[in-house]
């Protein structure tokens, strides 16, 4: 897999003294600090499959949300990691 472009989405809190770590799908009521990582890929479920065959663990199958095609997994640090698609419904 080859990348020719990053993005990177950084979220403020609305909390001026946030309690640690736990996270919500909504990002933007999260504390401060790193919530996850997301890669965009040519094709997600291609990608899926070639990781999965070389052992490489996924929090669940590829699935649609809110305009892309998701998967999420974690690093071996714990940090969560996200390959996306966009266009999925």
């Amino acid at each position: 897999m080859t990348s020719a472009s990053a993005v990177l989405f950084l979220f403020k809190s609305e909390h001026p003294n946030p309690p640690p770590v736990v996270r919500q799908p909504t990002l933007t009521h999260n504390p401060p600090g790193i919530d996850h990582i997301s890669f965009s890929v040519a094709d997600v479920d291609q990608a899926y499959a070639e990781l999965k065959a070389k052992g490489v663990e996924f929090s669940g199958e590829p699935a649609n949300q809110r305009g892309l095609r998701i998967v999420g997994l974690e690093d071996p640090d714990g940090n969560n990691l996200y390959l996306l698609t966009y266009g999925g419904t």
